[in-house]
């Protein structure tokens, strides 16, 4: 069994993987580093949509204090665009960096991964 790592900040996250057949072209090694490279994509989106989830549930005060205004038809039709507009703001915010949620679930993340690894 080959073991390969995934290195984040200060992290190394050991993945193993056996090689369908070995093969003297280094096939087997490109296969596993687009497998760490899916892993660790999988795992930063994730890490992202849970910042812009909490992110979303932050700007909902301030959003809520917003005076309605009748241009747009009064506060039950506000309320259906309200929350959409507030995910999509939250979403370009975590795009963009947020407030670094996502830097530690990733983190987080990553260490339970290479902890279970470790155990199993």
């Amino acid at each position: 069994m080959t073991q390969a790592l995934i290195t984040a900040p200060s992290i190394h996250l050991p993945i193993e993987y056996k090689p369908a057949s070995p093969s003297a072209d280094g096939q087997d090694i490109l296969i596993s580093n687009k497998q760490k490279d899916a892993a660790l994509e999988k795992i930063e989106r994730s890490a992202q949509e849970f910042e812009a989830l909490v992110l979303s549930q932050l700007l909902a005060p301030i959003f809520a204090s917003v005076e309605k205004s009748e241009l747009t038809g009064g506060s039950s039709k506000n309320d259906a665009f309200q929350s959409m507009i507030q995910e999509e703001y939250a979403k370009s915010i975590a795009a963009r960096g947020g407030i670094g949620i996502a830097d530690q679930v990733k983190t987080s993340l990553l260490a339970i991964q290479a902890n279970q690894s470790t155990h199993s």
